[in-house]
C-alpha cells in the first residue's frame, strides 16, 4: 500500500493590495521558515520542494480587509523521503 508524506506551508504577504511586494511569513506544517522576505525566495523555496520529490496537490488563497494569505499542500510518497 502506497504511503504518502503531507506538507502544509502557508504564506502571509505584507500587502494585502500588492502581495508580489514582500513576504511577511511563510510556515511549514506550523514551523516558520521565513520572515520579510522578496517573494523571488518563497518561490524558490517552493520549487526546491519538487525537487525534493514533493508534489502541489492544491492551493487556496484568502484575504480580508488587512491580509492575504495563500496555503499550498503537498504530498510525496514516503519511498522518496528517503
Amino acid at each position: 500500500m502506497q504511503q504518502w508524506q503531507y506538507k502544509r506551508i502557508v504564506v502571509y504577504f505584507g500587502n494585502k493590495n500588492r502581495p508580489n511586494d514582500w513576504i511577511k511569513y511563510a510556515f511549514s506544517n506550523a514551523q516558520q521558515v521565513m520572515e520579510n522576505v522578496d517573494p523571488a525566495l518563497f518561490f524558490d523555496y517552493l520549487n526546491k520542494h519538487g525537487k525534493e520529490g514533493w508534489e502541489m496537490v492544491d492551493g487556496s488563497s484568502y484575504h480580508d480587509d488587512s491580509s492575504h494569505v495563500e496555503t499550498y499542500f503537498f504530498k510525496r510518497s514516503i519511498d522518496n523521503a528517503k
